[in-house]
């Protein structure tokens, strides 16, 4: 072999080990971009999530101050007789607002419209307070707090209902009597007119007795989330009276609900669910002066609340008499001129 070949030799091994040195480097110098660039862009996400967070947390605090601040408003003016106009003027579009916000930056939590739905049913706006609830429920199915305010709500509803259900089942056995000539003057209309039962009642109408199942299913679900919920001991108390209320055995259950209520009661005597619950529990047992009596007992405490002033005049006109004179019965309704 001669110099000159092993010369070409040893320069072209050279060059192969300089074409891979130079690819070496090339890959190192990729890779090391690919892990710079992979760096910046996960720090860049923590930023943006960091960022993100930060957004939750002024978004839910800012809802819970604002929430708990025109709920205490709201209800302190209700609880007085006070018109509602400025709380539905000011306060309803604020805390709309603020629900909007955290829907945007914290999407799918039921919190936010659990919220404004409590404030609706504070401002006694019941329908507009259910559809919050159920969007609530919608979010996280097992949410206590608004499982509970759609029982509530579901239970006022059924309670109205059913009372509706009731005078047209006066108005029509009246009417079939009177055309009978059967109708006495100084008699009782209770001993003359043969009513059907409340069970009777709910069983011939579809839509009542759907309600009256999805208040058992809502109280249902929140004793098996009533551990780990936000509900108040008179909260619990009620939920559990309004369970026995409306349970398969109500008849049977009402000295046990009437207990479970009474309690909440002695923890909140605000709560105006309870002082409904006792009201349709006497109505059911058609101890009206007793519902009378429980209702005077509510407005002594929330003057403004429209559903114990109507609920109080069935229950006088039902008992044809007023009760012994109160507090309530020296004032006039705040909602009337």
């Amino acid at each position: 072999m001669t110099w000159a070949t092993q010369t070409v030799r040893r320069v072209s091994r050279h060059k192969a080990l300089t074409s891979i040195a130079a690819v070496a480097l090339l890959a190192a110098a990729g890779a090391a971009w690919m892990a710079r660039q992979k760096a910046d862009l996960q720090r860049a996400v923590q930023v943006e999530l960091r960022e993100k967070a930060a957004l939750q947390v002024k978004a839910r605090a800012d809802l819970r101050e604002k929430s708990a601040l025109f709920l205490d408003a709201a209800l302190s003016l209700r609880r007085a007789g006070v018109s509602m106009q400025k709380a539905e003027r000011d306060y309803l579009p604020r805390l709309r607002s603020a629900v909007a916000e955290a829907d945007r930056v914290d999407p799918g939590r039921a919190e936010p419209h659990w919220r404004l739905g409590r404030l609706c049913r504070a401002l006694m706006r019941f329908d507009e307070a259910l559809a919050a609830q159920e969007r609530a429920l919608a979010f996280e199915p097992a949410y206590a707090t608004a499982l509970y305010e759609r029982a509530v709500l579901g239970a006022r509803e059924f309670a109205t209902r059913l009372t509706a259900l009731r005078e047209a089942a006066i108005q029509q056995e009246g009417a079939r009597l009177a055309q009978a000539g059967k109708l006495g003057s100084g008699v009782d209309r209770e001993i003359q007119l043969r009513l059907p039962s409340d069970a009777l009642l709910e069983k011939a109408d579809g839509a009542i007795a759907d309600l009256h199942a999805r208040v058992a299913g809502d109280l249902a679900a929140l004793e098996r989330a009533a551990a780990r919920s936000d509900l108040s001991a008179a909260q619990l108390a009620c939920a559990r009276g309004l369970a026995l209320a409306y349970g398969p055995e109500p008849e049977q259950a009402r000295a046990a609900a009437r207990t479970q209520l009474e309690e909440a009661l002695a923890g909140d005597p605000a709560l105006e669910e309870a002082y409904e619950a006792l009201a349709h529990i006497g109505g059911a047992a058609k101890e009206w002066d007793a519902v009378a009596s429980v209702l005077a007992r509510g407005l002594e405490v929330d003057r403004g609340y429209v559903p114990f002033w109507r609920g109080l005049g069935v229950a006088r006109h039902r008992c044809r008499r007023w009760p012994r004179r109160s507090a309530t019965s020296t004032r006039r309704s705040p909602w009337t001129r």
